[in-house]
């Protein structure tokens, strides 16, 4: 990495895609490192193809690091996203364009590695660094999370369905409230290990579960939940109904 007064320039290796980068050479992708204020910023093209191109901005201030991705299509308007680390658990609802592989996110790896390169290359202290690794981690997850939680993975899709309406309001509330706490217990724990991070995405994919069923719960009216409700207890009724010849 070189010093340009307050500017920095260093080198990502290969660009997602192939294709050539800003400098000429190929498959390097150089980024910069910018001091803005109070803040140091790190900026780069991480993904080119023919339908458009994703840009990364990192910004370290404080003990926050703020990652910015844009997705520009060749024909519409940009698409813009942003995440800050630590990461917040507190409503973890905003992970879940990540975790359906929307834009800009659809890049992921390409991002994630800018990321880590920047990191290196900003004066940030050692320990922070170390937190904004294992938060990383906790993306990388997400972003590879199952399409069904594994609490519900050995289910047909109607039974899935039925198990997530079965659920009382309570229950509900506190199955989501208990994801929010061990989430926030966990990922904030310096000596838990790697493996229980990797298992960040499974989390997330059952806290959305619970939530969108939370959604459909408040967009239909009192009369039309209460037959449901009605429904779902005859049905429990008949399923553990002694079988008579």
């Amino acid at each position: 990495m070189k010093q340009k007064g307050n500017k920095f320039e260093g080198g990502l290796g290969p660009r997602s895609g192939g294709g050539k980068s800003n400098s000429g050479e190929d498959g390097d992708l150089p980024f910069e490192v910018m001091e803005e204020g109070d803040a140091m910023v790190a900026s780069g093209t991480v993904a080119e193809s023919n339908a458009g191109s994703t840009y990364v901005a990192v910004c370290y201030r404080g003990a926050q690091l703020t990652m910015e991705a844009t997705y520009q299509p060749k024909r519409r308007g940009p698409i813009k996203a942003s995440f800050s680390l630590p990461l917040d658990f507190s409503e973890p609802s905003y992970l879940f364009p990540l975790l359906e592989g929307e834009r800009p996110w659809s890049d992921w790896v390409p991002i994630e590695h800018f990321v880590r390169e920047a990191l290196e290359a900003m004066p940030i202290p050692p320990s922070e660094i170390e937190i904004f690794k294992r938060h990383l981690r906790v993306l990388r997850s997400v972003r590879n999370g199952p399409e069904v939680s594994k609490l519900l993975s050995a289910r047909p899709e109607k039974l899935r369905q039925d198990a997530l309406a079965g659920e009382d309001d309570e229950q509900l509330a506190s199955r989501l409230a208990g994801i929010i706490e061990g989430l926030q217990r966990n990922i904030n724990h310096p000596k838990i290990p790697l493996e229980t991070l990797a298992a960040a995405g499974n989390f997330i994919r059952m806290y959305e579960e619970f939530f969108r069923e939370r959604q459909r719960r408040d967009a239909i009216s009192a009369y039309d939940r209460m037959g449901e409700k009605i429904f779902l207890k005859e049905m429990v009724k008949t399923r553990h109904r002694p079988y008579r010849r």
